[in-house]
């Protein structure tokens, strides 16, 4: 309503409520609710004195008043507009929820609550709970069902509401039961219960009140906490008398004015068909009298609502109840000064009889108890001089007007709901009091609650305000994503601001883009809403910037599941029509650049998938040196945050925190980043205390020495400065347990398409975290000074360093007195990659160090996510009961150090991640129609047709363990056998896992060191297993799954996995190739017995340097002579094969296949010295086919130091030949073979090379040269003199690159 006279209170007159209580210094709002509270603590057990006002037989008629005052055709004309929408923005969903709270608060039989306690989906007492109640144990209650009647003749929305307060309400109780403790089914549902009230006053409390003190439904909220955190608030004492709730209270919630004309229709409708006729002229008795014989012996659990039907399961569908959400968001609420609609006629007429019954106060009366000044007339009342009138001859005077009807017709502000001033006041006034008190009945029910695990859980979920929930901290956004997670994704305006009509939301948030709520979660490469009708100007590069927020209505998801590997493959070898859904995330940590595994363009692919594994691979000894550096840590971890357990015979250690993610995370901080972390004490000081712990900070090296003062003081220096340059605060030690926390958020954020309620969450804390790991590498990275290419003596001296190195030091470090020699370190990974990256030159227009920064980070984050995801739940798998035998198997090759036993285990490990790991990845349809093979219904081939924008899910884990459905070559395929060899559980096509050699190679030295802890086992109850969730209580495979942290919390990966094992005899868990490691370790001994031997061990080791010594001396000018010659002649050899490459090629000369399966080139060609050094490892491409009905040749570029060598090998069918050019000269081709399409050697190089399929080798001179691989034939024409390149349009090679000695 309009406003044009005055509202005076007792101290100022006013037109604005929120002026009137406004203080200087104070948000309005904030005053408000400041100004409500304390009035509502002067007031919480008065009521309005009602001794005014005309006699009960005096008073007009209901019907008359209605009529006169509060009916539509009363307030015509509309004075606020044709479309008599409100000006505010708000949805008609705010009247449907309100209708919620005003059922919750008068309830049949006169009865008037005291509390927001959700009486429509639970009555008011056990006996009528009973008839929703499962009481099955679970403490749950029948789905989508609810106590309250009176929903039919309200807004669908309402009812829909209530169902999702009845699934959440069973989402509680699911959680509850996580905990592994023994609470009983009353108990659970109590507790579940009282939580659910919670989230409901949450609701009205953050969502509602908003709009009554002047705040926007989308924008910043308020910041008084009127909702007492429960833990703080004093019990209720016998002397106290309990708060009450009065007939005046309850007439406030009846927001009728605002009801929108979507809903009257459907109301109308409704009454229509129950009581058959015409809303507006039936009378309360016989309204009674046939809604009573339409709901009598109606069965709540199985009735039908909103003109929806239930399913099978006794669900409604969500779609259906998500588009009544849908509808209902997209439609505005009315603006209150239009009257109310005759449809409600009988319910209003009710009302007004049942507030006389109660005796209530006028309207004045109820001004004065809320502090306001008495109104003096009509025309104060209202400003439409009609409605003026007709309430002089009804009353009289103004002091006689009836509070209902005054508070429904009253003028008001042009803002939030635009209700009349004393109802909004009002409205606040009560609001304050009921959600500062807390239900007397549920004293004893959050006892049990607040001495149960789920405490910590419940008073984090019931926070006053989250502002990183992208909806500003507002709470119905949980309700609906938790409810509908499917419906609702986490970046959609239709979920995130649903009491906004969705061009309001627009309007709003256009003018929040600069401020923190879009700078917190976006990256230079995008923008906070999509491109609008009125930014059609804009550049295109700003149109390119893709949305963080989805403006239009969500849409069903058409999932397509892929269930076998032909299916797969045929999706991961087309990247073009199939692209991952990864990329535009991976551009929001990596400052706008991504990451190969998110890139579907196969050439920037293969190169930065080269750079990376360049950089990490040097040499054919890193691996071995990173299987040592994981074996080390996993020793430590473990000796350090064991704990004992509760007998005196047993430790305990939690392996999933404290040792697979520890280990994991500090690897990857202290060899990728160069962010040193603490080696134990996460969770309290280390076991042992000793003076050699060393201590670490972020970018520093302390180093360990045995001499105790020394390392006091070094440590004291140190702390000191970290201190001074805020590096570190008290005693504060960066830990890997915080860091993996950081680093599964990022992992989340990129590769859970599926949305959850956390998503936006994971979302800003990944983008700032980001930015963070980002801002690091780049003030890592060496300067360009720094990266110079390898000259020859370096070269040279290789073989010292991985033959002689590892002895001198380990020399060296037993004569030092422990002090730690640094070996390599993370700055010697980056300057390689930095290497790399110049000779492969980066996009236009991006700076040079972004590429390698980019490929950086995300390594890091796949390498300490995912790879302990797959290395915890591995443990878990072998701990149940059923896979006993297994498990003894594990801990006796654990006990082994032989390359056959550490693969045998590691093929336990990938039989784990076959059978117990959710494993699919998303692919999207980019093209307009595409066909996916399929078996038909008789087993004979078949394909089904997908569109633009359906979701494709790789499902591996049926692909990898069905019997009906994985392609007939797994023998029995829910068997574990560690020799099974399945290529297709590396993934399949372009995105497949590029570090299967790192992950063969390291995972079994963790795992081994974990199995040797003598008697392993579970840890009793919930800590010792791995406990998982799914929001959805009907999981698809497609729904992520979280996993239960020791606090009640959720997280996207194992957060704790607690084992016991025996403490007698306890044998030292350490790697057994660290014992061999330790050949040189000099142990001093206090028997004077054993001088001898150990001088007889110094000497030796004394010669054995000197010998090491001398042999590098004589190895360096041998080498020096030798490779002045090898150099002189590859030039030589170089020159020829270029003037003679023609001739060779005539004269039918080949390229040499990969030896030893081919003969060798009987032209000369440039030399490669030994040792090879891996460039890029074998990885199989796709040569497509050209609008010419050709291959496309294969081509690089690449500036290298030295010489390096390109190895291929035709795969699948033998149907393919190739020709090999440097610098556009030819250089030879690989054997011509036999057509033979039924020759399949598929992706096993060896069995290719040993069937003769035909391959090829090159050396290509050190230096800028460019490569092309041509396809030369083999392949015959068809009819048309084009050639059929089948299904995959092109033919697959393997090939791979090592860089020579020389």
């Amino acid at each position: 309503m309009s406003s044009h006279g005055s509202h005076p209170d007792s101290k100022a007159s006013e037109s604005s409520i929120f002026k009137l209580i406004g203080k200087l210094g104070e948000s309005p709002a904030d005053s408000a609710i400041k100004k409500a509270s304390d009035h509502a603590l002067s007031h919480e057990h008065k009521r309005p004195e009602a001794s005014a006002g005309l006699k009960s037989h005096e008073l007009p008629r209901a019907e008359d008043v209605f009529d006169s005052l509060l009916h539509k055709r009363a307030w015509l004309p509309n004075r606020r507009g044709a479309s008599g929408d409100n000006s505010s923005g708000i949805s008609s969903l705010v009247y449907s929820f309100a209708c919620l709270a005003d059922l919750s608060i008068r309830r049949p039989n006169n009865d008037i609550s005291t509390y927001f306690d959700l009486y429509p989906l639970y009555g008011s007492d056990p006996s009528e709970a009973d008839e929703i109640r499962l009481k099955d144990g679970s403490g749950m209650i029948f789905p989508d069902c609810f106590f309250d009647d009176r929903l039919f003749f309200l807004p669908r929305a309402s009812a829909v509401l209530l169902i999702l307060f009845n699934r959440h309400h069973n989402y509680i109780a699911r959680r509850l039961q996580l905990h592994g403790e023994a609470l009983q089914d009353d108990d659970i549902f109590e507790m579940a219960r009282y939580i659910n009230c919670a989230h409901f006053r949450k609701i009205v409390q953050e969502d509602i009140l908003r709009p009554l003190v002047g705040l926007s439904t989308v924008g910043p909220g308020h910041k008084s906490d009127v909702l007492s955190q429960l833990p703080e608030v004093p019990p209720i004492s016998a002397s106290k008398p309990e708060f009450k709730s009065f007939v005046e209270a309850a007439l406030l919630y009846d927001l009728s004015p605002i009801m929108s004309g979507n809903d009257i229709s459907y109301v109308e409708s409704t009454l229509h068909d129950m009581v058959n006729v015409k809303a507006d002229t039936i009378s309360p008795s016989e309204f009674d009298a046939k809604v009573y014989t339409a709901t009598a012996n109606l069965n709540k659990r199985r009735q039908n609502h909103a003109g929806l039907q239930r399913g099978r399961n006794g669900r409604f569908a969500d779609n259906d109840l998500a588009r009544i959400l849908y509808e209902s968001t997209e439609t505005p609420a009315q603006s209150s000064g239009q009257g109310i609609s005759p449809c409600w006629r009988v319910m209003q007429i009710k009302t007004i009889d049942w507030a006389r019954s109660f005796k209530a106060c006028t309207l004045n009366e109820y001004r004065n108890f809320l502090g306001l000044k008495p109104l003096a007339n009509f025309e104060e009342w209202t400003s439409n001089s009609a409605v003026a009138e007709a309430a002089k001859k009804l009353y009289g005077s103004i002091d006689n007007l009836e509070v209902y009807p005054g508070l429904q017709g009253e003028d008001g502000a042009d803002s939030g709901y635009q209700l009349g001033y004393t109802k909004t006041y009002a409205l606040l006034f009560d609001i304050v009091s009921r959600i500062r008190r807390r239900d007397p009945a549920s004293e004893e029910i959050f006892s049990h609650l607040s001495n149960a695990k789920a405490a910590k859980w419940y008073i984090e979920d019931c926070k006053l305000e989250n502002p990183d929930n992208g909806s500003f901290g507002t709470s119905m956004p949980k309700l609906l994503q938790r409810t509908l997670p499917r419906e609702y994704p986490y970046n959609n305006i239709y979920g995130l601001f649903p009491l906004s009509i969705p061009s309001n939301t627009i309007r709003c948030l256009r003018s929040l883009s600069d401020t923190s709520y879009f700078t917190s979660a976006h990256n230079k490469e995008m923008r906070l809403l999509p491109i609008q009708p009125d930014e059609e100007h804009l550049p295109d590069t700003e149109k390119k910037r893709k949305p963080i927020l989805e403006t239009e209505k969500p849409q069903a998801r058409v999932i397509r599941h892929l269930v076998t590997r032909n299916q797969i493959s045929h999706v991961c070898n087309k990247p073009d029509s199939f692209p991952t859904m990864y990329e535009d995330n991976l551009k929001a940590l990596t400052n706008g650049y991504g990451y190969f595994l998110g890139f579907d363009d196969e050439k920037r692919h293969d190169k930065d998938q080269m750079m990376s594994l360049h950089a990490l691979i040097p040499d054919s000894g890193a691996l071995d040196r990173y299987a040592t550096s994981f074996a080390k840590m996993t020793k430590e971890f473990i000796e350090g945050r064991t704990a004992k357990g509760s007998s005196q015979s047993e430790d305990e250690i939690d392996v999933a925190r404290d040792v697979v993610n520890a280990v994991c995370t500090r690897w990857v901080c202290e060899t990728l980043l160069d962010y040193p972390l603490s080696g134990i004490g996460a969770s309290g000081p280390p076991k042992n205390n000793s003076s050699e712990t060393p201590i670490r900070y972020p970018g520093m090296h302390i180093v360990q020495t045995r001499v105790p003062w020394l390392h006091h003081q070094v440590v004291k220096f140190v702390s000191a400065l970290a201190k001074v340059s805020g590096r570190v605060s008290g005693s504060e030690v960066p830990d890997p347990t915080i860091a993996h926390a950081a680093f599964a958020q990022l992992y989340a954020f990129v590769f859970q398409v599926i949305d959850t309620e956390n998503q936006w969450q994971h979302r800003t804390k990944a983008v700032v975290t980001g930015k963070k790991i980002y801002e690091h590498v780049k003030n890592k990275l060496p300067p360009p000074s720094r990266v110079v290419n390898q000259s020859h003596l370096e070269s040279l001296t290789h073989l010292f360093k991985e033959v002689l190195g590892p002895y001198v030091l380990k020399i060296v470090t037993e004569f030092t007195f422990g002090i730690k020699v640094q070996g390599q370190t993370a700055q010697t990974f980056l300057e390689r990659a930095v290497n790399v990256n110049q000779s492969y030159p980066p996009s236009i227009g991006r700076p040079t160090n972004d590429r390698v920064i980019a490929n950086v980070i995300g390594l890091a984050v796949v390498a300490a996510v995912k790879y302990a995801k797959v290395c915890t739940q591995a443990i878990d798998f072998y701990l149940q009961e059923k896979y006993s035998n297994e498990l003894n198997e594990i801990i006796k090759l654990s006990h082994k150090d032989d390359a056959k036993s550490k693969k045998l285990l590691m093929g336990y490990i990938r039989e784990s991640f076959r059978l117990n790991h959710p494993l699919g990845v998303w692919r999207r349809v980019a093209v307009d129609e595409a066909k996916i093979p399929c078996k038909g219904n008789n087993g004979t081939p078949s394909e089904f047709a997908v569109q633009k924008g359906d979701l494709l899910y790789a499902n591996f884990s049926k692909a990898l363990t069905a019997d009906d459905i994985a392609d007939g070559d797994l023998d029995d395929p829910m068997k574990v056998n560690p020799r099974r060899r399945v290529n297709a559980i590396q993934g399949l096509g372009l995105h497949k896992c590029p570090g299967i050699v790192f992950v063969d190679k390291t995972m079994p030295e963790i795992l081994g060191a974990i199995f040797r802890l003598k008697g392993i086992r579970r840890a009793p109850g919930s800590r010792g297993r791995l406990v998982q969730f799914t929001t959805h209580p009907e999981p698809q495979d497609t729904d992520p799954k979280s996993f239960l942290s020791p606090d009640g919390m959720l997280h996207p990966f194992p957060q704790s996995l607690v084992v016991q094992y025996d403490r007698d005899n306890q044998q030292r868990v350490e790697a057994i190739s660290e014992k061999r490691a330790r050949i040189w370790s000099i142990t001093p001994e206090k028997n004077n017995k054993n001088r001898e031997s150990k001088m007889n061990r110094v000497k030796s080791a004394i010669l054995i340097f000197v010998l090491s010594l001398m042999a590098l001396i004589l190895l360096t000018i041998v080498g020096i002579c030798t490779l002045r010659i090898v150099i002189w002649s590859s030039k030589i050899l170089l020159t020829v094969t270029i003037m003679f490459s023609k001739w060779v090629v005539s004269a039918g000369a080949s390229v040499p296949a990969l030896p030893p399966r081919t003969p060798a080139p009987s032209g000369p060609r440039p030399a490669c010295l030994p040792p090879l050094t891996p460039i890029q490892p074998w990885q199989i491409v796709t040569m497509k086919s050209g609008s010419d009905g050709k291959l496309i040749p294969l081509e690089y570029t690449l500036k290298h130091r030295t010489a390096h060598q390109l190895s291929l090998i035709d795969i699948d069918a033998k149907d393919l030949a190739v020709s090999f050019w440097v610098d556009n000269v030819s250089v030879g081709n690989s054997p011509s073979v036999p057509l033979n399409k039924t020759d399949n050697c598929g992706e096993d190089y060896g069995e290719c090379l040993r069937r003769g399929f035909s391959a090829g080798v090159i050396v290509v001179p050190k230096g800028k040269h460019t490569v092309r691989v041509q396809w030369i034939g083999v392949e015959q024409p068809g009819p048309d003199g084009r050639i059929d390149w089948g299904p995959q349009g092109g033919r697959r090679v393997a090939w791979s690159r090592d860089s020579c000695a020389a």
